[in-house]
This record gives structure tokens, sequence and C-alpha cells, in this order.
């Protein structure tokens, strides 16, 4: 790249187009390929969304598009304003298309011929995935001649449990009809031009819910195909949603003009992942290699900090303790604070919990100062975005603690018990305990010392994100635009809206349009991090 490429721009070609893991792209990819779509329209205006933000659970139609071949999922680029002055960070896309449901067999992704409506998409794509309806899919269903690969109920009943290979392309269901006591079995497989399909929500035998009417088809196989103006619905997604009520209590804190702003994710908090390829899961349970995919996307071809050094966001939500494993990876010697510990004889990973009370509580920074280039950044490590029971409030006591904490208060103990509050351990030992801090009723039961201990080891995640952007916001880090009613823009240019390869119609909504750059080769940064990575 020259002196004055345009890494913002550049970076839509090149990780759309990154091949790089024989993995996820060689000869027989492990997933896929999926049902997709493209506009019809360079840029749609449905894409911009300026309403205020849900934590609700909806799916509504989006936008009439065409299905286009399947197709494997394109690696995705960051979703929001390139200038957000927050950035939250994780591990890489979900594929939620993978899990045997009814949900699942209706995702659908966008796959653009143009890099322009690819980079419009990611520019405005915020608290949704996209799908088709069961119209579409039973209209590309494999009929007669295979028909032993479809199942049809006979009857009214239940499906109770549905699997799938993870290393193959062949699942089983468990079924059962009303009025039968016979547990019926189902299996499938399928070929890579082809998608198996279940096409029943789950349920209970015996309920009054039936999960199927007779004559239904509970599983199946289709082959999509391009098909012309099919509906495509937005379906909220709750990992995406998982910051809005961090800028809600952040409002309320701050109070006078921002208690009734229109804080946006996708406008004031962009989403990146570490690794831009989807898959069902990151672990070994799904046999991806983790290390050669983290190597290639992190190391080699350093996506994420391409776009970091970019962006420059005042504030750094680092989501779960995998995704800062590998962002310690590329920028570990950059962080002032300690996210490592020795456990069973080897370093690893603090307690996410535990590093989200140390990075709120005083300040931890990224600094890069290379050269004439000087970046720094608050930096917090927050529990996984999927699941609603890591953002309830709680206290999280170590297995010590715990030990003493039972063998002192042995009355509060069965207190605790009483009221239902203790749950399993956690995968590290740790005991979590539903407690609030103003939980008056439950603090009037136990003794005060016992409460205070408990108190020791609060977390509320939600309100924790939240000071921290307050604590930022009194620091004169983040600050409101009150002109276009948002946080005001990080440092640094940007020309990712309109340069020479597109121009969307709105321009930059900010301003940047066009304006010199003014922090330098990043190029030359870019290099001289990774290079001390490989050292």
């Amino acid at each position: 790249m020259s002196e004055d490429s345009l890494i913002e721009v550049t970076l839509v070609d090149d990780v759309r187009g990154c091949r790089s893991c024989r993995w996820f792209w060689a000869d027989i990819p492990p997933y896929g390929p999926h049902l997709s779509w493209e506009w019809d329209e360079a840029y749609p205006e449905a894409m911009k969304e300026t309403g205020v933000q849900s934590t609700r659970r909806s799916r509504e139609p989006f936008l009439q598009a065409n299905a286009v071949d399947p197709a494997q999922i394109d690696p995705a680029v960051m979703h929001g304003c390139r200038k957000a002055p927050i950035m939250t960070i994780g591990i890489n896309p979900n594929m939620t298309s993978y899990f045997p449901s009814e949900t699942a067999s209706e995702w659908a992704y966008p796959h653009f011929s143009e890099a322009s409506q690819y980079a419009y998409y990611y520019r405005y794509q915020t608290l949704y995935q996209e799908s088709f309806d069961r119209e579409a899919l039973l209209h590309w269903m494999q009929t007669d001649a295979e028909s032993e690969q479809q199942l049809v109920a006979q009857k009214r009943g239940w499906l109770l449990s549905s699997r799938r290979s993870k290393d193959h392309r062949w699942l089983e269901i468990e079924y059962c009809y009303e009025g039968e006591e016979q547990i019926r079995r189902f299996e499938t497989s399928w070929s890579l031009q082809e998608k198996a399909v279940v096409l029943v929500n789950r349920g209970r035998k015996g309920d009054s819910r039936v999960s199927f009417e007779q004559g239904d088809t509970i599983v199946g196989r289709i082959r999509g195909e391009a098909a012309e103006n099919l509906t495509v619905y937005k379906n909220s997604v709750t990992y995406y949603q998982r910051f809005i009520p961090v800028l809600e209590r952040f409002k309320a804190m701050i109070g006078g003009e921002l208690a009734d702003a229109n804080l946006r994710v996708g406008e004031d908090v962009a989403q990146h992942d570490m690794i831009h390829c989807a898959s069902p899961g990151w672990s070994t349970a799904y046999d991806i290699p983790t290390d050669a995919i983290t190597r290639h996307c992190v190391q080699e071809n350093a996506f994420v900090l391409k776009q970091l050094l970019q962006s420059q966001p005042a504030l750094i939500y680092i989501v779960g303790g995998s995704s800062l494993a590998m962002f310690a990876e590329a920028l570990g010697p950059y962080l002032d604070f300690d996210y490592e510990e020795e456990r069973n004889g080897a370093i690893q990973i603090k307690d996410v919990y535990q590093l989200l009370i140390e990075t709120s509580t005083r300040e931890c920074l990224l600094t890069i100062d290379i050269d004439d280039f000087f970046y720094q950044a608050r930096v917090v490590v927050v529990p996984h975005f999927s699941y609603s029971d890591n953002y309830v409030a709680q206290c999280r006591l170590p297995p010590d603690a715990w030990e003493a904490f039972c063998n002192h208060f042995p009355d509060d103990l069965e207190i605790l018990k009483l009221e239902q509050r203790l749950h399993d351990p956690a995968w590290n030992g740790i005991i979590p305990v539903s407690v609030h801090s103003n939980d008056v009723d439950l603090q009037k039961k136990m003794s005060v010392q016992a409460w205070n201990i408990l108190m020791c080891y609060f977390v509320d995640p939600t309100e924790s994100m939240a000071g921290v952007m307050a604590q930022e916001f009194h620091a004169g880090k983040l600050k409101y635009d009150r002109s276009r009613g948002v946080l005001a823009r990080s440092s640094g240019n940007c020309q990712y809206c309109v340069n020479d390869q597109w121009q969307f119609p709105e321009g930059c909504l900010y301003g940047n349009d066009g304006q010199p750059r003014n922090y330098g080769n990043l190029d030359n940064i870019v290099q001289k991090i990774t290079a001390a990575m490989e050292s």
C-alpha cells in the first residue's frame, strides 16, 4: 500500500476477498454453502435505521432482495461507523444456520457482487441478521425422487431432539406422535449442493402445544437457487443488542441533555471481531484449528489491528477471555494491565469477571507510541455478549473464599439456599450467588458481616460498563456532539463513505468527506507491530 493509502477502504477488498484459511475455504469447506441474497439496488434506504433501538426480540420484514446461488459466508469487516468513539471486539461472526432448528433453517447471508454494496451493508448493519421465510424453503424442497430423505408427519406430535454431526453433513432427530409411547428416530445426510432443514420447533411429549400437525414437513433437504424479489426478514440478535442497556444506563448516569439522546449501536458503538470468517462456535468441539486461523487473521493479515489504528476509538470493550487472548497476541506488549495468571500449571487468561472488575475500577490502557504515531485508548474486558446470564448482577466467590464463607456463616448459607440464590460452580470453580446490591429484603435476613463479604465479590456488568463510559465522559475523553445528537467522533479523518471507489448517497454523516488525513502512514505502524509479533 502507498503512503496515502486509505486503510478503511482497502480493508473492504482485503477482508472480503481473504481466503487465507484453507480450513474454511479449500476443496471441501466444512460448512455451507448457505442461502444467500443480494440487493437489486445500490444503496437501500432501509439499511439506515434511525429509530430508538430496543432489546426486545423481533422478526420483521426488512427489504426485497434477490436470492442468489448458495455460497460460503463472506468474511465480515467491522459493523458501523469507522470513527465511532467506542468499539467492541469479539471472536468471530456466528454461523447461525448451522444448527438443526426451525429458526436456523431460515437464516440467509448477504453475498454481494459489488464491493460498494458490501461496504454499505457493513457501514449500517447493527442489531440484526437476515433470513428468508418458510415459503421460500418449501419452494426449494427436494421431493419425490429423494423422499427417503424427507420426513412428513403422519400424525400430530412433538419434535423431542435434533442433533447434527460436528464433522459431517449428517443429522438425527427424535420425535413421537400423539397417543403413542414409541420414540421414533429419523436421520439424513446431504451433499455440498444441499442443505438439510428442520422445519418445526422442539417440544415436550404430552404438552398441549404440539410441534407439528399431520402433513407438516418435519425434516427435508433444500437446494437453493436464484430467485427474484424475495422478502428478507431482519431478526434481532442478542449479541448485537447487549450494548443497548449499557448506553441507556450511561445516559441516566450523566443526565442533562444526554438523558434523551438517541445513542445507538452502529453509530456510537462499532462492533468488530478478531476473526472475520463465521463458524458455529470457537472451540475444539467443532474441530476448528483455532491457532492456525488466529495466526492468519490476527497476526499475518492484521485486519483488526489495521481497523483499530484507523478508527482510534477512545474506549474498547473486549468481549470474553478468548477474544482477549487473541487481542493480546497482537497487542499484549502495549497493554498496561496483567491479564494472565498461572492456573493448573499453565499460564491462562484470568477469570473474565475478575478482569471486568479490574479494568472498570481502574484505568487500564492500550498505548501505541511508535515513531511519530501516538494512540491511547481505555480497555475494558467484559463477559460474552450472547448469554443473558452473564449480565445478571451477582456475587462471584472463588473456591477458597466460598469455603471460608460457608465455615464462618452457616446460618447465612442456609438463608441463601432457602432463597434459591446459589448456582452451580463455574468452569473455574467460582460460585455465583444471585444477589443485587439493593436487595433489601435479603440483606435484612442476613448478618451484616456475611452481607458485607458478599458485596466484596459483587459485580453488575451493565453498571460497570456504563460506569466506565461515565468516567471517560467526565474526563473529557468521550464527548457529546449536540449538533448531531451523537457522541463525538474519534480522532483522525476517514473516507470510508466517500472515496474514489464508491460514494454513498448520504456521504459522511459527520463531515469527513474528502478531508486531508492527519495521522501519518498507518501501514508502517502496522508493519512494525506485526514484525514484533513474529520475533
